[in-house]
């Protein structure tokens, strides 16, 4: 640093490190000492509102989320009596939903458990809404708002951001890394029966690697052919939405 006439800036300078399979790694007795100023290692690290730990599971993020979340419902149950349905909408919508949507592409990689404990932060704010008690069943009434699920929410996005890959709306480091199916024959492909130009290329390695990446590629590759054929960005969210909905909740819709 000292070559290219820099210096470390501590408040702005973090130190992780990171083990193969989420292994604990002890940080007290790591530090960076340049020139008397010193960085001590940390557990987690926040970048850009996303907080990364060590397992890189993400699960320190959705504690931070459902923190959150909790803070403002509490705030909301103090005074839940004096607002109507439709303004507790309104909050829920603004408050709860769009913390548990910032950046949740990333729990696609997540282990289960900790997008079910998103999912319960979202049920106790549909419970929030309608006044429902803790042990009846919470499905019903997420149909009834038209919200989709954790699960599905991401899914949604992961889909998204697909879509935008391959409509050349990505950044480049995205449409680099996705390239689209391109067949070693010369014979015309059948669209929506196998591969066809609108699916990413894919092949067993990928699969297995289960990176961010492939898991996207999956996600776009198994949607429908009408919705890969999909120009208008708008369009394309609203036919996505219809999918996953009744995916979600194909007990309710007919």
């Amino acid at each position: 640093m000292r070559k290219s006439f820099l210096k470390l800036n501590t408040e702005k300078t973090t130190i992780m490190l990171f083990k193969p399979n989420g292994k604990c790694v002890e940080t007290s007795s790591i530090c960076l000492n340049d020139g008397g100023k010193i960085v001590h290692a940390e557990n987690t690290v926040k970048l850009l509102g996303v907080v990364i730990g060590p397992s890189l599971n993400f699960s320190e993020f959705a504690t931070k989320k459902i923190q959150t979340c909790n803070f403002h419902l509490s705030n909301l149950r103090a005074i839940k009596q004096s607002i109507p349905q439709n303004i507790r909408i309104l909050l829920v919508t603004n408050l709860i939903c769009s913390t548990l949507d910032y950046c949740n592409s990333l729990f696609i990689c997540s282990p289960k458990y900790v997008v079910d404990r998103l999912q319960i932060t979202l049920n106790d704010a549909v419970r929030f809404i309608f006044d429902v008690r803790r042990r009846e069943h919470i499905s019903p009434y997420l149909y009834k708002l038209h919200i989709l699920p954790v699960s599905y929410r991401i899914k949604f996005k992961v889909s998204l951001i697909a879509f935008k890959v391959m409509r050349g709306m990505a950044p480049l480091y995205l449409t680099d890394k996705a390239p689209t199916f391109q067949p070693s024959y010369d014979k015309p492909k059948r669209q929506g029966c196998g591969r066809d130009e609108f699916m990413f290329d894919c092949n067993l390695s990928l699969i297995k690697s289960k990176t961010w990446m492939s898991k996207m590629i999956c996600e776009w590759n198994l949607l429908p052919l009408a919705l890969r054929l999909s120009k208008d960005i708008e369009q394309f969210k609203s036919k996505l939405k219809a999918h996953y909905f009744r995916m979600a909740f194909e007990k309710f819709v007919d």
